[in-house]
């Protein structure tokens, strides 16, 4: 019985003395705790998120290389189309000139005159043909449109001067 006497004066004088605080501290472990399982949790979310994240890069880097490779066979495929154009519009020069080598062989002077001014701007015509390689490709349909309007008109104006 003393023992259970003396078990409550301690008691009484525990909480008298801070027993009360005791217990708050003993909270605000608590709370320190479940703040510290709560980052925990988060760290792990975040490592996980970030690992799905690496995966998703790996994915769309896969995408990007395949993309890359298109890119790259479309610009070779460019540079072949502009040449083989270049090479159709040498041929249409070409042909315009022999056109001009024969009219400039008749014997009037009316046909000379007319080859000589048709050779002028067949020469202009061939600058342009000439920068064909290097035309940007924001320009690239005023260009192409530029180019057949002036072969058009060369070749009409060529004909015109045979008649």
């Amino acid at each position: 019985m003393l023992n259970n006497k003396l078990c409550v004066l301690l008691t009484s004088i525990a909480f008298a003395f801070g027993g009360a605080a005791a217990c708050k501290k003993s909270d605000k472990t608590e709370e320190a705790a479940k703040t510290v399982e709560n980052a925990r949790d988060n760290v792990r979310d975040q490592a996980q998120d970030v690992k799905d994240e690496v995966k998703d890069v790996k994915e769309e880097m896969k995408d990007v290389n395949a993309q890359q490779a298109d890119l790259d066979k479309a610009k070779v495929e460019l540079v072949r189309a502009r040449a083989d154009y270049s090479t159709e519009l040498q041929a249409r020069l070409a042909k315009i000139d022999s056109r001009l080598t024969e009219l400039r062989a008749r014997t009037d002077a009316k046909a000379k005159v007319a080859a000589d001014e048709l050779k002028i701007k067949r020469d202009e015509l061939a600058v342009k043909v000439d920068s064909s390689a290097t035309q940007a490709e924001a320009g690239w349909n005023e260009f192409k449109t530029d180019v057949s309007t002036g072969f058009d008109k060369l070749e009409a104006d060529v004909n015109a001067a045979f008649n």
